[in-house]
């Protein structure tokens, strides 16, 4: 009989560090540029003047592998990217106040994004509103911009598998 495999057994809490910000993954710094690293006198500290590649706009969503070995399988592995806002960071930019403390942001690419925003009745109940927007950035300073696109639909999620 399998035994039961718990992840904090194998990994302990939090044990990966701070989660990454939207900033983070916008900016990520895929290694030093030819003028090499320079300091920031606002840190105090070494950066690099690095190539900065946008991960959730455009290097995560033209991800290709190689050998698609599977017939009707697109070759584009990362369809979307979730990740979990507070939602005081984004309350001044929507016009929801009454909502649950995160906010769950949904990216297929720059103009096709969604916030998820969730909230309680006074019964308990939990209800889900799907927000479409585009082009949602987080600047070095923790401030939010986006677009609200009212009327959009939204986006459909790729199917990994092609029906017959």
């Amino acid at each position: 009989m399998p035994s039961v495999v718990k992840l904090d057994d194998l990994i302990a809490r939090r044990s990966m560090g701070d989660h990454n910000t939207i900033h983070q993954l916008q900016n990520y710094i895929a290694g030093i540029a030819p003028g090499g690293l320079v300091v920031k006198a606002r840190w105090h500290s070494i950066w690099t003047r690095a190539s900065y590649m946008s991960t959730t706009s455009r290097s995560l969503h033209n991800l290709t592998v190689r050998n698609n070995v599977q017939a009707g399988v697109s070759n584009h592995p990362v369809d979307l990217l979730a990740v979990r806002i507070p939602a005081e960071l984004v309350k001044p930019l929507i016009t929801d106040t009454e909502i649950a403390p995160d906010v769950v942001w949904v990216s297929a690419g720059p103009e096709q994004q969604a916030l998820i925003l969730a909230r309680e009745d006074s019964q308990g109940r939990l209800s889900f509103r799907y927000l479409p927007i585009k082009n949602l950035t987080q600047d070095e300073t923790g401030h939010y911009t986006l677009t609200l696109q009212p009327g959009n639909p939204g986006f459909r999620c790729k199917s990994s598998r092609t029906q017959t």
